[in-house]
């Protein structure tokens, strides 16, 4: 069975919804399929809404894995008509920065617009130019956010997990308006420094 793109019509402006996507995340990083599995297409990618879209666009992808290249464009995004469970994903290197989307059903609401409603399971931030751990609370990230010497830190993300880290970005995070309905789960607080 070949996957047909589908018409995404970001022109309507009827169907554009805004979210903030930094705020939508539950970061996990580092995670891969235990079992060899083959996608059936792979693409350089900007962003995480960008390999979300790219697999909005094919009917038959239903998950997809976008890993860090340290290229430009800096990320690959690998579509799969399958779906992966628990425990066919394994925790990888850190260094390997790795995201798993899954695709959700659509709901009879969006379903006539073609909307595509997305779970990501296993995620990080696109642009974590530093991660520190062991922050106890999203002050003190604040705290290393405004004090970090190597680039301008504009925004951070502080997660509660095992090693509390504190992701800091030298990006805005800002509301992105896609013909897409993402829905995404969040632990953690991610916050944009205010200015002055």
């Amino acid at each position: 069975m070949h996957c047909l793109p589908l018409a995404i019509l970001l022109s309507f402006a009827f169907a554009i919804r805004s979210m903030d996507i930094s705020q939508k995340f539950d970061i996990q990083k580092d995670m891969d399929v235990k079992y060899q599995a083959t996608p059936f297409l792979v693409e350089k990618v900007d962003q995480l809404m960008g390999c979300a879209l790219l697999c909005a666009k094919y009917q038959c992808c239903i998950s997809a894995f976008m890993r860090n290249t340290d290229l430009d464009p800096p990320f690959e995004c690998a579509l799969y008509d399958v779906y992966f469970t628990a425990p066919d994903l394994s925790t990888m290197a850190p260094a390997n920065n790795t995201v798993y989307l899954e695709k959700n059903p659509l709901s009879e609401a969006v379903s006539h617009l073609n909307w595509s409603e997305f779970h990501v399971d296993k995620n990080l931030y696109s642009y974590n130019w530093a991660v520190i751990k062991n922050t106890a609370t999203a002050e003190q990230c604040l705290q290393l956010c405004e004090e970090h010497t190597e680039f301008p830190c504009l925004s951070f993300d502080h997660l509660t997990s095992t090693l509390n880290p504190c992701y800091l970005s030298k990006g805005r995070l800002v509301s992105i308006q896609y013909y897409i309905w993402v829905n995404l789960e969040f632990i953690g607080e991610t916050w944009n420094r205010q200015e002055g």
